[in-house]
């Protein structure tokens, strides 16, 4: 199954959060344009701001960036 785009991947993790695009868009300081954008794939956030959408989705930066083994503790090294 091929990777979703990151815009769809911050779109499908705010849905599963039931929270609205304007009051994440908020809460990361950015506005609810930019958000929709960033969602329909026209823009790529910063890494500042893919940061916040994480942070505040619960989830994290490689989740969104479509890495399955994000969420997966790496092995500590000796």
């Amino acid at each position: 199954m091929p990777t979703l785009p990151t815009g769809a991947l911050i779109r499908a993790a705010r849905r599963r959060d039931g929270r609205p695009r304007a009051a994440v868009a908020g809460l990361c300081g950015i506005s609810t344009d930019y958000l929709s954008q960033i969602e329909r794939g026209r823009k790529k956030p910063s890494g500042d701001v893919l940061a916040k959408l994480a942070d505040e989705l619960g989830v994290a930066v490689g989740t969104l960036l479509g890495d399955n083994d994000a969420h997966r503790p790496r092995p500590s090294q000796p």
